[in-house]
């Protein structure tokens, strides 16, 4: 089985941004940074699948008045 890449990613939060990370893992009591990271990601592709989605189903159809 071929071995997995690994993104390894440090990351320095000051002002707003570093507010917001922490408002988001208070918000979903995570203790843990890379959950953090891992939540926004995953929140990131299921909202972008379902804009897709809906924007799948709205295509070639026409609008009747």
């Amino acid at each position: 089985m071929p071995e997995e890449k690994i993104l390894d990613i440090r990351l320095r939060l000051v002002g707003q941004a570093k507010d917001r990370f922490l408002e988001i893992k208070t918000a979903k009591g995570l203790t843990n940074n890379t959950e953090v990271l891992r939540l926004i990601i995953n929140d990131y592709f299921e909202k972008k699948l379902t804009r897709e989605a809906h924007s799948f189903g709205s295509k070639g159809q026409t609008r009747r008045e």
